[in-house]
């Protein structure tokens, strides 16, 4: 029986894997004080490291940052889509995204392990690489893996054991809540209509009826 799993991706690289050109990612072992005997690895009290992302056939959930319209609570928007107002939206962690708001679903191709520095061009190329990028594939790679790790020992110059995964989409879903830009919510109110007495403000439950026809579509 296939499992699921959580996977995060940096906004950039969630672009990538929806428009269909990064098919592959590569992600650090740990423990990092490990040794490849036989074909696989092993720590140095003896026990074997398994791949945490799964086998293939088994299913990752992608994580991505996120924002609620409302604040705290209630539909939300992706980091990755074109948002109006994006500034004054609080961002979440792509770590805190629920499994039921998360809109890609990839299977497990393929899963190894290798040191870094074994990544080839092609390899570079499924990582993400993109049209247009004056480096070569291979220079891109290095660059952008220094950009997004943090930790000396896992750095390009450090050559660190990492877990190589190729990958397929089985479901995206469309850009939510709608394209070509999402529209947020403006504070205070969200509309007025006009009465005897002057304009009324949109109420709590107006604003979250009009939230969801934004994130359904109705409203493009």
């Amino acid at each position: 029986m296939s499992l699921e799993r959580p996977l995060s991706f940096a906004t950039d690289m969630l672009r990538a894997v929806r428009g269909g050109y990064k098919t592959q990612t590569r992600r650090p072992v740990y423990p990092m004080d490990v040794s490849m005997r036989g074909g696989k690895l092993w720590r140095s009290d003896g026990r074997q490291v398994v791949c945490p992302f799964g086998e293939p056939g088994d299913r990752l959930w992608v994580r991505e940052r996120f924002a609620f319209l409302n604040g705290d609570s209630g539909p939300i928007v992706y980091s990755a889509d074109p948002v109006k107002g994006r500034g004054r939206l609080q961002w979440q962690q792509s770590r805190s995204l629920p499994r039921e708001a998360s809109r890609v679903l990839l299977e497990v191709v393929a899963t190894r392990a290798e040191r870094l520095h074994v990544v080839t061009e092609g390899d570079a190329r499924r990582e993400g690489y993109p049209s247009g990028e004056s480096l070569d594939p291979l220079a891109w790679f290095k660059r952008y893996w220094d950009k997004i790790t943090t930790p000396e020992q896992l750095r390009w110059a450090a050559n660190p054991w990492v877990w190589v995964v190729d990958f397929r989409v089985i479901d995206s879903m469309a850009t939510t809540p709608s394209t070509p830009a999402a529209t947020v919510l403006p504070e205070p109110a969200v509309k007025s209509t006009r009465t005897a007495s002057g304009p009324r403000m949109a109420t709590m439950d107006e604003k979250r009826k009009l939230a969801e026809m934004i994130r359904s579509g109705a409203l493009r």
